[in-house]
């Protein structure tokens, strides 16, 4: 301990931003969270860095994803005639976002009048799958390599078309492995529709063996989620604008649709959105903003058991109407970022997390003043995040960085843990003399268990000894 406490400079507590170095360095032992305060990150603040502007001219649609901690791939859509896709490198470096040269994917025109825009996920390192429809509203999808962040096209594989099924209106990518994508979509025409979509090289392999989910109900805002190898839960807007969930399980390339669960009925559909992070093999988080509470932004948490599914109370995030409702994993600090428009189409943002059945909401920030049509979020490595729009005013692209205020990192959160928040600005006691509690009770030993809730039964872990009803004794857990 004396070493550590030359090398760090500590005394008996250490910032939150101390705390990540000194996991970094391997001193901290794996120890459950213990939170005095009830909240379990130091800081979830979330701050604006430098704009950028994308390409000339009216470009419209976009979307995208993250390649890795210093690159996001953006799609968009020449909204002149004849609509053509193109595709951009952003190069990220901290705060500040340099645009590379925009590419021409290929030729073909694409459709404009649903203003649904195309979707993407990144399959393996540098391969991204974009799917997305054409003017006839068949869907179709290829492979976009950007190694070196030289942009490769590769060629195009029908989905499906929408002859007979009306406009292309929305569509979720979860990838199951580097070798399969499910695509789940719908169309207007009441019809909606899983598929396992298989990735060889720069090929797309269209599987036979489609399952339909939905047949003469109108299904939209589709969001999917892996919860484990073999399921991934799906939410959309279903009917008269219902949000339901659903348990979709895959065997190879067989799809097997688990009954539909009812999040609340009569939810704000058309542009509403939804947003989902899971947060265990077993618990989901969902974003939505139902009508039913003035179209603010909500969530409820999702329990799955097998194809079953049970949902916590709802819970009102803040008082802004909300659609386009986007949301990111956790960051390495436990930050879920939640990007959304407001009912004027100006462009949010919020900083959120879950430890167990603890959820905290930090700051929400207005990401610009003009308003938009589309939106993207994407986490992006460290405590970065990118958030991308279409600036409807003045029909150009817009990017920009968020950072999160340094907090306990996620190893904390999953069971490693050095002692007790002393405060919500990031001081942490390690050892000695804590004083942060109450209600002790003198010569009682007290434990603490996975949640981080201190008492003084012992089938939890041994945290100290109290001295008075204010001060607890705090061995030493740190090691040299």
């Amino acid at each position: 301990m004396a070493d550590v406490k030359r090398k760090y400079n500590v005394e008996t507590t250490l910032t939150a931003q101390k705390v990540c170095q000194l996991i970094d360095d391997g001193k901290i032992n794996d120890l459950p969270i213990i939170n005095a305060h009830d909240t379990i990150l130091a800081g979830g603040d979330i701050s604006l860095g430098t704009f950028i502007n994308g390409p000339n001219g009216y470009v419209s649609r976009s979307t995208s994803i993250a390649l890795d901690e210093s690159r996001v791939f953006l799609h968009y859509i020449d909204a002149t005639t004849p609509y053509y896709n193109y595709a951009v490198i952003l190069n990220i470096s901290g705060e500040t976002i340099t645009m590379g040269t925009p590419v021409l994917l290929f030729s073909e025109t694409s459709v404009m009048a649903t203003a649904v825009p195309a979707s993407l996920i990144l399959v393996e390192s540098d391969k991204v799958l974009l799917v997305y429809a054409n003017n006839s509203s068949d869907e179709l999808a290829r492979i976009i390599d950007t190694h070196n962040s030289v942009i490769t096209v590769g060629s195009s594989t029908t989905i499906s078309t929408g002859s007979s099924s009306g406009f292309f209106n929305s569509c979720s990518l979860v990838v199951l492995d580097t070798s399969r994508v499910l695509c789940s979509y719908s169309y207007s025409a009441y019809r909606s529709y899983s598929i396992v979509l298989s990735i060889s090289g720069m090929s797309v392999i269209k599987n036979t063996n489609a399952t339909e989910i939905f047949s003469n109900t109108a299904v939209g805002n589709m969001a999917g989620v892996k919860v484990d190898d073999n399921k991934v839960l799906l939410a959309f807007t279903w009917g008269s604008n219902a949000t339901y969930a659903l348990v979709a399980t895959i065997s190879g390339t067989t799809i097997t649709i688990g009954s539909a669960s009812s999040i609340e009925s009569g939810a704000s559909g058309g542009v509403s959105g939804i947003g989902m992070v899971a947060l265990s093999s077993t618990s989901v988080i969902v974003f939505y903003a139902p009508s039913s509470s003035s179209s603010f932004l909500c969530y409820k948490i999702l329990t799955i058991n097998g194809t079953a599914i049970t949902q916590s109370a709802k819970v009102v995030v803040n008082s802004v109407v909300s659609n386009r409702i986007r949301s990111t994993g956790t960051n390495t600090l436990g930050i879920i970022i939640v990007s959304y428009l407001s009912s004027a189409n100006l462009p949010y943002a919020l900083s959120i997390s879950v430890v167990g059945s603890t959820v905290t909401v930090y700051n929400t920030v207005q990401v610009s003043g003009v308003t938009a049509s589309v939106n993207s979020v994407n986490y992006i490595g460290d405590n970065h995040t990118f958030i991308g729009y279409d600036d409807s005013t003045n029909s150009i692209l817009r990017g920009v960085i968020i950072s999160s205020t340094i907090g306990v990192p996620a190893e904390l959160r999953q069971g490693k843990v050095i002692g007790v928040s002393l405060d919500t600005v990031g001081n942490v006691q390690l050892k000695g003399k804590c004083k942060a509690l109450t209600g002790l009770t003198p010569g009682s030993k007290y434990y603490f268990d996975a949640n981080g809730v201190i008492s003084t039964t012992a089938t939890g872990t041994f945290l100290g000894v109290a001295l008075s009803a204010t001060e607890l004794s705090i061995p030493d857990y740190l090691i040299s």
